[in-house]
């Protein structure tokens, strides 16, 4: 193989074909490419610069099998937002929560994030977003440089406690409804969100250092807590940090490489609700598709801690396959087969499928 194109070939069956050689050859081209995440930004700059915006993009190769499981799961009978019930009490709530988290992404994305923050006349961090869509960095790190960027412009203060009372810049005190007003910000889990807090405002003193008493009648206020100085709008900061959560949920949970693997999955988690998919059957093809998620959900981690442009095209490959099965496995039950040759937990995996996904070595074989 050279680059992303196979270039020599050898068939250990000479009975196959030239036409289905090539056939074959061409699907692997395919997956190649879809694999190779550089395409796209190719395709976005050659868009930018009046290049051609028509150019088509190389189909997954898990494209026909995607338009296959949503066509035949509406056929038989399979109702996804009713099958999303997490309140459902038949003991298959994990194909509710499956379907919630595959649904897709919630929010926005780089290109769109990156052209708010600069409409906002935040260029440092739109800066830092238009280098992550072209560079692999891990989520961790592109989240921190990002509101490092943000916070030189959205400016913060610490909390200060002096003697039991809370002190603060008085410029941190924003007017929202005639009410003073304290914008928190706190961290939750890996990201951040905005609080609003109604304080009063201490007896005025005498020093001249720019700072004011204040008390929270919540008690939600704490020392060391950050708060956002005065110079842009509650809105605008509301409305930053709702896009910048956003964009980071989808980085973590619909990355935009694994987009065909999700969709697919999606789609066998349909079908396992078509009424005919009952019993035992319904139960082992349901373990196959849980194991096929929890390796998807591996990679989903792998690529948020950054992997080298190979190991990401090994991975989507490696996932293809494993979804590819678990999507067959659920459409036979769809289909009312009564029997699959599966046993869970032993959905066919390749070991070398498996050490992709999960970064570790090839088991030896015995």
């Amino acid at each position: 193989m050279i680059d992303l194109n196979v270039d020599d070939v050898r068939w250990l069956d000479k009975r196959v074909a030239p036409a289905d050689q090539e056939a074959l050859v061409e699907r692997i081209d395919r997956a190649l490419w879809a694999a190779y995440e550089a395409e796209d930004q190719a395709e976005e700059d050659a868009g930018a610069e009046g290049g051609d915006d028509d150019k088509p993009k190389a189909p997954s190769p898990l494209q026909d099998l995607i338009d296959l499981m949503e066509r035949r799961s509406l056929a038989l009978g399979a109702r996804p937002e009713t099958s999303k019930d997490l309140g459902r009490t038949d003991g298959y709530q994990e194909i509710a929560r499956a379907l919630h988290e595959l649904s897709g992404p919630s929010g926005i994305g780089a290109e769109d994030l990156q052209n708010w923050l600069e409409s906002n006349h935040l260029m440092n961090a739109g800066e830092v977003v238009s280098r992550s869509r072209t560079e692999a960095v891990p989520v961790q790190r592109l989240m921190r440089d990002l509101w490092d960027s943000i916070l030189e412009a959205f400016e913060v203060a610490e909390v200060d406690e002096v003697g039991g009372t809370f002190r603060i810049p008085e410029t941190a005190i924003h007017d929202i409804g005639n009410h003073d007003t304290l914008l928190e910000r706190v961290q939750e889990g890996d990201g951040y969100s905005l609080r609003r807090i109604r304080v009063e405002r201490g007896d005025e003193d005498d020093d001249d250092d720019g700072t004011v008493s204040v008390d929270d009648p919540t008690d939600r206020l704490t020392a060391g807590a950050l708060v956002h100085l005065r110079g842009r709008s509650e809105r605008t900061l509301a409305e930053l940090y709702g896009k910048v959560r956003a964009f980071h949920h989808n980085l973590t949970n619909a990355p935009k490489i694994l987009q065909d693997v999700r969709v697919l999955l999606y789609w066998s988690a349909a079908m396992l609700d078509a009424p005919l998919c009952q019993g035992e059957v319904k139960s082992r093809a349901t373990a196959a598709f849980e194991q096929a998620r929890a390796y998807y959900d591996t990679a989903r981690r792998q690529l948020a801690e950054g992997r080298t442009v190979d190991a990401v095209r090994r991975m989507h490959e490696a996932l293809r396959r494993i979804s590819a099965a678990a999507a067959e496995i659920a459409r036979s039950c769809g289909e009312g087969q009564i029997d699959i040759d599966v046993t869970p937990p032993h959905l066919p995996v390749r070991p070398e499928d498996k050490a992709a996904i999960e970064g570790g070595q090839v088991e030896a074989r015995p």
